[in-house]
């Protein structure tokens, strides 16, 4: 997962504050260490969104903010189990709100199942979508994390994903 912004609903929620650094990078500090931090004799180590942010490269599932992931087990009967989430870095600070998109595509057409949670999942540095049963068409099938499925996390970070993808056989 991929640190693109910040929440401020969220960041004040958990006492921390959005900064501009000296250099035009953003972060969310603790609200004590805002001030250090816009003049530049704090800088948090973590977390850090810079000025001008590096193209993304939606190939891997691994980022600043952790991992994303998905899965699509047939079961038979043409029948499979979906099931996805993250594992955040500790840094991120645990999920607050999930918004989470998994497009489904077989032999039948496509599908878009979207999954939200909100308000925190405090003391878990991860959020899984527990198994959904879904009925496709037997045949080849892929389902992947839309790139617009993102978290916000208690340390006011907004991750997207990079866009996991699985394909299995429906049988």
């Amino acid at each position: 997962m991929k640190l693109v912004g910040f929440d401020e609903a969220a960041a004040k929620a958990n006492g921390l504050e959005i900064v501009t650094l000296p250099d035009g990078a953003q972060a969310a500090v603790p609200a004590a260490k805002a001030a250090a931090a816009r003049a530049g004799t704090y800088r948090p180590t973590k977390g850090v969104l810079p000025a001008k942010s590096a193209s993304t490269d939606y190939a891997e599932i691994t980022g600043d903010c952790g991992t994303s992931w998905v899965d699509l087990t047939p079961t038979g009967y043409a029948w499979a189990v979906l099931t996805s989430g993250v594992r955040l870095h500790p840094e991120a600070g645990s999920p607050w709100d999930v918004h989470w998109t998994i497009e489904i595509k077989d032999r039948g057409g496509r599908s878009a199942p979207y999954f939200d949670e909100y308000d925190g999942f405090t003391g878990s540095f991860s959020w899984t979508m527990y198994g959904v049963d879904v009925h496709l068409t037997v045949g080849p099938a892929t389902a992947q994390v839309t790139y617009g499925s993102f978290i916000i996390t208690s340390d006011a970070w907004v991750c997207y994903s990079y866009g996991p993808k699985t394909s299995t056989n429906i049988y």
